[in-house]
């Protein structure tokens, strides 16, 4: 059972997302399920036709693997992804994974949202509200193994996670029918006005906690690995440092009091590992403190400490871009790479990690070009001043002054990494499918 849409049939009135907001009372202007568009030009070269968007409650759910805080979970039997309200933290990590941008924040109580078949309905033998509403009846629930559907459409996303969704296609020649019952202009006007904007991306403006966090993270275990090598650091700072940043990442949770509930999520989850790991980084750095003579805490400490930096470039995989960038110039990984061995003075390594990163930085200016139209501002400030950096370095220049420069050209990139996160979005497949079949 699920999801199933006549192509030939769905006017994209919008009645079924009207309907989905009013029923489980979302607030005028949001809406579970949405009306996307193919062809919206009407290019005789392609069909034209709508998609009435919402969690598909897919067979391999990626969302219910990357909840960090086990609040998505699928029953089986019923064929069904749930959201339980009580343990979401609003972290919006299942937003970046799912293909259809199903889930979305609900800025009121600070927790993510998304279809749940209308439970109260289905119960009593009724179909969902935006089932109900469809005047063409192109909206349907019912068995996917019919014959006449099939599981793809241009602009459905192609994907691994088995959406619980089946179209059937359009007739060659034929366009959505006309009805005579449409939905006011003027409320559909309202209703877009009202809608409050979802951030798919990192808006730096809600994400900066988790700059702040993963900047002070690398510089943190940089500093740890040159302790271990001797350095005079003062450890109880470190410590201090840790337990900062670890409260400060919270910040840009809906619910930052339930963050500790990102624990639960340990076995399938990048976040939850993130979380857990880092938190046995803190807590070797606070132990140091306690016994400053035991170097295998130390030791243990730094390794720990290179393990989470290896997870939290993991955590981003979904929403990087481009997308065949395996390795990025603003990994952690290798920003704490490069400013350990500025820290021992490792001219050399130095030199070979910078000129890495620099290379990978522009290949992937090269690459969104289209998508950053300041791109050659981003360059200059990016490359100048680990340039100089890396020159004062040669001529024998103390290490703060390269270490200072080299690190300013290393959060420009990392604010430009998180400016640049996105995930793939239902319009730009619609825009590939469309492409690929007119040229």
């Amino acid at each position: 059972m699920g999801f199933t849409l006549d192509l030939n049939r769905c006017t994209g009135c919008r009645a079924c997302e009207l309907a989905c907001s009013t029923e489980n009372n979302l607030g005028f202007g949001r809406s579970w399920r949405r009306i996307e568009t193919f062809n919206t030009e009407r290019d005789p070269r392609a069909p034209h036709h709508h998609l009435s968007i919402a969690c598909n409650h897919c067979e391999n759910a990626p969302c219910v693997a990357a909840c960090p805080a086990g609040a998505i979970t699928r029953d089986e039997a019923a064929g069904l992804v749930t959201l339980n309200p009580d343990r979401c933290m609003g972290c919006g990590y299942c937003a970046w994974v799912c293909p259809f941008e199903a889930p979305t924040l609900d800025d009121r109580d600070g927790l993510m949202g998304k279809c749940t078949l209308c439970p109260d309905r289905t119960a009593q033998g009724e179909s969902p509200a935006c089932v109900e509403a469809c005047p063409t009846d192109a909206l349907g629930l019912g068995d996917l193994g019919l014959a006449e559907l099939t599981a793809s459409a241009p602009g459905f996303p192609e994907t691994t996670a088995k959406p619980s969704m089946r179209f059937k296609p359009l007739r060659a020649g034929t366009e959505p029918p006309e009805t005579t019952w449409t939905v006011d202009t003027e409320v559909l006007a309202a209703f877009d006005a009202a809608r409050r904007p979802q951030t798919m991306g990192a808006d730096l403006r809600h994400e900066w906690p988790l700059v702040v966090f993963t900047l002070v993270a690398t510089a943190l275990v940089a500093l740890q690995t040159a302790v271990v090598f001797g350095a005079g650091v003062p450890r109880l700072s470190l410590a201090l440092a840790a337990v900062a940043a670890a409260g400060i990442s919270t910040l840009h949770l809906g619910r930052p009091e339930r963050a500790w509930r990102a624990v639960t999520g340990f076995n399938s989850s990048w976040l939850s590992r993130e979380i857990v790991i880092y938190g046995a980084f803190a807590g070797l750095l606070g132990l140091q403190v306690v016994v400053p003579n035991v170097s295998s805490v130390a030791e243990t400490a730094a390794l720990v400490g290179w393990l989470a930096l290896v997870v939290v470039d993991r955590v981003y995989d979904p929403v990087r871009r481009p997308r065949s960038m395996s390795v990025h110039s603003a990994d952690v990984l290798g920003m704490a790479a490069l400013l350990t061995a500025v820290l021992l003075g490792q001219l050399l390594v130095v030199l070979v990690i910078a000129s890495i990163r620099l290379l990978l930085f522009g290949l992937r200016q090269n690459a969104n070009r289209s998508i950053s139209p300041k791109w050659w501002a981003k360059t200059v400030i990016r490359v100048l001043p680990p340039a100089v950096g890396l020159a004062l370095m040669v001529i024998g220049e103390t290490m703060w002054i390269p270490l200072l420069l080299i690190s300013l050209g290393e959060i420009a990139d990392r604010l430009s990494f998180y400016l640049e996160l996105q995930p793939t979005t239902i319009s730009e497949t619609i825009a590939g499918d469309l492409k690929s079949l007119v040229f």
